[in-house]
């Protein structure tokens, strides 16, 4: 498996996480999930800390700084049903990849600005197809600086759907398996339910 992106200075990152090889990332477990496989509408995200995922138009994009100097970047998530403040710090990139009239799959935890239900650093990616983001049940693994989860998820599923695993224990005549190696690592790192995350 070729994974671009992956130099020098990658490995020598990865390495703080104990991978060292390609077979290690499939090693390296998710610590929790997030939950994003019901989306809601936006009449329901009315209470703080709970962990949503939902389908707005994102509008009216302001991006400032504070007295403090942080750069504040803020934006409106629109439905039929209502909205919802999205808030940002020090993320210049943010404006740029948000257009109008564009549907976006939003997925973050609820919290309060102002007093008022928002949500802060969500992530967003455009449409309503199935992502590793922002969909289902979201790994989050142990991470170290230039290295983060979203990375991570990219270059595991890479390798998911990709590499030819052997499983050493098959030429044993006494070993029965429910399922093969790789749709064991599948059932770990992306589980399709709750149940497949069990198998861990």
């Amino acid at each position: 498996v070729n994974l671009k992106g992956v130099g020098e200075t990658t490995q020598e990152k990865l390495k703080k996480l104990n991978v060292y090889e390609i077979l290690d990332l499939l090693r390296l477990l998710p610590n929790r999930y997030l939950d994003y496989s019901k989306k809601v509408t936006l009449d329901k995200v009315d209470k703080e800390k709970i962990t949503v995922s939902f389908l707005a138009q994102i509008t009216n994009v302001k991006q400032y700084y504070t007295k403090t100097g942080k750069l504040f970047t803020e934006a409106l998530a629109k439905d039929e049903t209502g909205s919802v403040k999205l808030i940002w710090f020090n993320n210049p990139y943010i404006k740029r990849l948000i257009s109008d009239e564009t549907t976006y799959t939003i997925a973050g935890k609820t919290s309060s600005f102002a007093n008022k239900v928002c949500l802060i650093s969500p992530t967003i990616e455009e449409g309503d197809s199935l992502t590793l983001n922002t969909s289902g049940l979201v790994p989050i693994y142990p991470q170290t600086q230039g290295i983060n989860s979203r990375w991570l998820r990219q270059k595991i599923n890479i390798i998911l759907n990709t590499a030819d695993l052997i499983d050493p224990l098959d030429p044993i005549d006494e070993y029965k398996q429910t399922t093969s190696l790789i749709n064991a690592y599948k059932n770990i790192h992306f589980p399709s339910n709750k149940e497949d995350k069990k198998l861990m």
